[in-house]
C-alpha cells in the first residue's frame, strides 16, 4: 500500500545519506538528497510535471499533491515499474 511505500522509500532515503555521508558529499540541500533517492531507486517515485501543479509554486508542487491529491500524469525513468497510484480521497 501507500503507507508501505513511504517506508520503502525512506529507507532508500537513509541508504542514499548514508553513501552521500561516505564519499563526502554535502548534504545542506535536501532536494539534491531526495533526486538522487528518486533515480537510484525509479519504483519508488514518480514525477509530477511542475505544469500539474500551478498556480503554487512548481518548486514545492509536492506539497499540492500530497495535501490535495487528484489526478496527475506522471513521469518515471525508462525502466520504472508502475506501482498501483494512490489517488487521496480529500
Amino acid at each position: 500500500g501507500y503507507k508501505d511505500t513511504w517506508r520503502e522509500f525512506h529507507q532508500a532515503f537513509l541508504a542514499t545519506v548514508k553513501e552521500f555521508n561516505k564519499k563526502h558529499l554535502f548534504l545542506g540541500e535536501d532536494q539534491m538528497v531526495l533526486q538522487s533517492t528518486c533515480l537510484l531507486n525509479p519504483n519508488l517515485c514518480a514525477y509530477v510535471p511542475y505544469k500539474q501543479v500551478l498556480p503554487d509554486n512548481h518548486y514545492f508542487g509536492l506539497r499540492k499533491v500530497l495535501y490535495t491529491g487528484g489526478n496527475y500524469t506522471y513521469w518515471r525513468p525508462p525502466g520504472a515499474r508502475v506501482r498501483k497510484e494512490h489517488v487521496s480521497s480529500k
